[in-house]
């Protein structure tokens, strides 16, 4: 992990989650990762994570996949089965910088489709 540059930490009663946003090191670069505690004070473990590679549009990308991240937690924060399903569903989308270009590419298509999709919604 390099550089956290935000954090969102909520509270959930079997321990906190956070959404952290790494600036990241070669070769991955920007990553936005969900990192959860069993138990308060307890072991931190990472639920899920992208890697969106350097570059000024990797940071753009990053920061608008970390904001949606963060929102939909939010929304969901204190209710445990709510994050797991949440968790679930985010996990299915992938983003890794040391994918091949195409299939990376294509990733962050799909990302940037769903976080329009939902300031649509929101907007």
């Amino acid at each position: 992990m390099g550089l956290v540059k935000n954090e969102t930490k909520l509270y959930f009663p079997d321990g906190f989650t956070w959404v952290l946003y790494d600036a990241g090191d070669e070769p991955d670069g920007y990553c936005i990762e969900i990192v959860s505690e069993d138990g308060f004070d307890g072991e931190l473990h990472t639920v899920a994570s992208w890697t969106f590679g350097d570059g000024e549009d990797a940071h753009d990308i990053w920061t608008r996949w970390g904001d949606y991240v963060s929102d939909r937690f939010e929304e969901v924060e204190g209710d445990t089965e709510a994050r797991q399903k949440l968790i679930d569903e985010l996990d299915k989308i992938e983003c890794d910088a040391n994918e091949p270009k195409l299939k990376h590419l294509s990733d962050i298509i799909n990302i940037m489709f769903i976080v329009m999709n939902h300031m649509t919604r929101e907007g």
